[in-house]
């Protein structure tokens, strides 16, 4: 399979060999491709294994029987959305007995877009700077127009944790009175969310328009 690849079984599906996995990846090595069964999946026992690349997400929407994941992410038997969302594509029905979303998940996988920088006269510099490394002379003096930066080879930044955040505001919420460009991590939801004056929603990968 290659990068952003789908497969999508929708009968029964019997791996024998031992020998052999059911699914090779021949993508770039930081891509990913998806291996979807419906029905339920069986195998030889032993050394029988979906795949030995770690690029493989396989779902198994069915029953299980002898046959291993190897190096495979895998989620099943009976996997549905919410047993292993971080593993789920987009575009796959909860619906076992809905067939054809490859399509959908391959325009879903496809659907981002980056764009250059901005091209231009520099603006200014980056005159603040927190970092638990060895400074450099002209750090951040060398990160063109920005206002703070921060810098760390082990170290994460923690945005601030609330338990819930309504999407339109409402009476109970972790933040009374959110103010535009406000930035939390929602417990509950399992996400970064914006409010963008309106309504909180999760940061999402997505075009730069």
């Amino acid at each position: 399979m290659g990068t952003n690849s789908v497969v999508e079984i929708c009968g029964t599906f019997t791996q024998q060999s031992t020998t052999y996995p059911s699914v090779e990846y021949v993508g770039i090595p930081t891509g990913k491709a998806y291996c979807i069964a419906k029905a339920d999946v069986s195998g030889g026992g032993g050394n029988a294994i979906i795949s030995d690349d770690s690029q493989i997400v396989a779902i198994a929407m069915g029953n299980v029987t002898g046959l291993g994941m190897g190096n495979a992410s895998f989620c099943g038997p009976n996997a549905t959305s919410a047993t292993c969302p971080s593993l789920w594509p987009e575009g796959l029905s909860d619906d076992k007995n809905s067939c054809g979303n490859a399509p959908t998940i391959i325009d879903e996988l496809d659907g981002f877009c980056t764009k250059p920088g901005a091209t231009g006269t520099l603006d200014g510099v980056t005159k603040f700077g927190i970092t638990v490394q060895q400074k450099n002379n002209s750090w951040p003096e060398n990160i063109p127009n920005g206002f703070l930066a921060m810098e760390s080879k082990d170290k994460g930044f923690v945005v601030t944790r609330v338990q819930h955040v309504s999407q339109t505001p409402q009476p109970g919420d972790a933040i009374a009175e959110p103010k535009e460009g406000m930035l939390l991590y929602d417990i509950q939801d399992k996400c970064i969310k914006l409010y963008n004056g309106t309504e909180w929603k999760c940061v999402e990968r997505s075009c730069n328009d």
